[in-house]
């Protein structure tokens, strides 16, 4: 048997299971009107235009009651957006917003289908030249990442080391660029030729301090959009039943992952001292002589080093300041 007639069968197969990819575009004005009978107060809204005698799909937006109450009502004030591109014949993306549940877990809020846009490729790679210039050139407004794992196993060939190491991660993990600019100071300070090492790489491609929000995949963008939304909607509904079946395990005040960082970050927050300056404001001073120095305000639950505000997790700057409060 040929390929040609294993990709035909198994076409019309998907056809028989899934339907034709032309029935279930005509089906979405009925699919929006049962999503909205069946889940009172959400928005679904679907945008088409004429082509000629003919209309056309544009675009379509889900937001389910349950998801917006849910994350309006207990979930941190943060928003990820998430895209990826759609296959099948008629290509576009499929966008998200998501949240961040109680336990650090996403929590979905919202997703679309959208006709196809440029650059939004983002591409990871091993750090080749030759790479880099290709996708400069086919794909040049697209978001291009080195793996900073492959970076450090070729740094480290040359500059071993336990406090090399430690300093190179906290650089790329640096949320801001202070203390980007920092660990990059205390790597010179230690090693003129690590530090040398990295001044021909561009920082926008490594370190999260330079860089955009990252894009994830998600499932189910070769299937026809009716068997897409369905599967989209199936998976939601399931991830909130399980987790809200985990919770009833929780043996603590807060999540398991939220426990976890909050006592690692309680371990680190002996490494500082509080100094009053104010009823909710306290300087924070790292141990040392060249200790660190960050503001915060307890009021308003921020830190200058932004951890506080970025997460919606309290700092060791913060934890330092609640414990002096006790």
């Amino acid at each position: 048997m040929g390929v040609q007639t294993i990709t035909r069968a198994k076409r019309k197969a998907k056809r028989m299971n899934e339907g034709h990819y032309i029935d279930q575009y005509n089906n979405l004005a009925a699919y929006m009107k049962e999503l909205l009978r069946s889940n009172p107060g959400s928005t679904v809204e679907i945008k088409t235009c004429m082509d000629g005698d003919i209309r056309r799909f544009q675009r379509m937006y889900i937001c389910f009651a349950a998801c917006k109450n849910g994350w309006k009502n207990g979930y941190r004030p943060i928003i990820g957006l998430d895209g990826c591109h759609i296959k099948g014949h008629h290509p576009g993306q499929l966008l998200a917003a998501v949240g961040i549940d109680s336990n650090n877990g996403m929590f979905p809020i919202a997703y679309a289908i959208a006709e196809k846009r440029d650059s939004s490729y983002t591409f990871i790679t091993y750090k080749q030249k030759g790479l880099g210039n290709a996708i400069a050139g086919w794909f040049p407004n697209a978001e291009h990442r080195h793996c900073v794992r492959h970076m450090y196993n070729n740094f480290k060939a040359k500059h071993p080391g336990e406090g090399l190491k430690q300093l190179v991660w906290n650089a790329a993990r640096s949320s801001t660029v202070v203390w980007f600019n920092k660990h990059m100071a205390d790597l010179r300070e230690l090693s003129e030729g690590a530090w040398s090492w990295f001044q021909d790489k561009n920082l926008a491609q490594w370190s999260r301090a330079y860089l955009k929000m990252s894009l994830a995949i998600l499932p189910a963008r070769d299937k026809p959009i009716l068997t897409m939304l369905e599967k989209i909607r199936m998976d939601m509904m399931v991830r909130q039943s399980n987790r809200r079946v985990a919770c009833e395990r929780w043996k603590d005040l807060v999540g398991p992952r939220i426990k976890k960082i909050i006592d690692k970050i309680g371990q680190r927050a002996t490494e500082y001292r509080a100094h009053r300056a104010g009823e909710f404001i306290f300087q924070i001073t790292g141990c040392g002589e060249h200790g660190s120095k960050h503001a915060v305000d307890l009021g308003l639950h921020t830190c200058t080093c932004k951890r506080w505000q970025l997460s919606g997790l309290p700092c060791v700057h913060a934890v330092c300041a609640l414990r002096f409060k006790k």
